[in-house]
């Protein structure tokens, strides 16, 4: 059998909490997957990357998921639609990404007896304090990930939470160096001469959450401005 032919007619699901998350971080697995003779199923909420992956070949399967939410019936609905998606589709393997996914989509895939990965990409805001949504969110997870065939961590720190409180096995668990980068496309500019007398410029990008350094960023912006460097601090993000 070729290399390109050993995926023939076997279909990979990818299942995010964005279709532009699934474009901008995983667009060069997907065509990869492509050329061993995969074909590609995205499970991800409709936004203005669904066609783009429409158009890489990819069958988009749109699902409608808040992952902030915290109704148990939305998050139960979610389940159940993951679960209609798998039996439909019968993917022979899924990669589930993000915490609902990780959680709802590994148990519909053990549900429909297909075989799935949980890629843990952060730990998120309901790990951020021991309160009633840590523990939900903990219990959910530790029930969940008995049903995945790995789960991958994209640091060695999540990996060593999540094993230390008996989340799941440590012979399940992958630490991955990262996704990956593709540095054809994300390349640096030639640097521009600047302006003279021109301030000194920070620039952060993150969501706009506490637990990722907001407060602290701010703090350091007002301790410069106090000691009149010449500086500007900017701010990306969503709300």
């Amino acid at each position: 059998m070729t290399e390109q032919g050993y995926g023939r007619n076997k279909l990979i699901a990818l299942v995010s909490n964005s279709a532009w998350a699934v474009y901008n971080f995983r667009l060069d697995i997907i065509r990869y997957l492509y050329s061993q003779g995969y074909r590609i199923l995205v499970v991800a909420p409709d936004d203005d990357y669904s066609p783009l992956l429409a158009a890489e070949g990819c069958t988009y399967v749109p699902v409608d998921f808040n992952n902030r939410s915290e109704n148990p019936l939305r998050d139960l609905k979610l389940y159940y639609r993951l679960q209609a998606i798998y039996r439909r589709y019968r993917p022979d393997f899924i990669f589930h990404y993000v915490i609902k996914p990780n959680i709802y989509g590994t148990l519909a895939a053990a549900a429909c007896s297909i075989q799935s990965v949980a890629v843990v990409t952060g730990l998120g805001y309901s790990f951020a304090r021991k309160n009633w949504l840590y523990r939900t969110v903990r219990m959910l997870y530790k029930r969940a990930l008995r049903r995945a065939s790995e789960v991958w961590f994209l640091n060695n720190d999540d990996a060593t939470r999540f094993a230390n409180e008996g989340i799941v096995r440590v012979e399940k668990m992958k630490v991955l160096p990262g996704e990956g980068l593709n540095t054809e496309h994300f390349q640096p500019v030639e640097k521009l001469s600047a302006p003279n007398k021109r301030p000194f410029r920070f620039i952060m990008s993150t969501r706009l959450l506490r637990s990722k350094g907001i407060s602290t960023y701010a703090a350091a912006a007002g301790i410069l401005k106090k000691k009149q460097y010449s500086v500007e601090l900017e701010l990306i993000g969503f709300f």
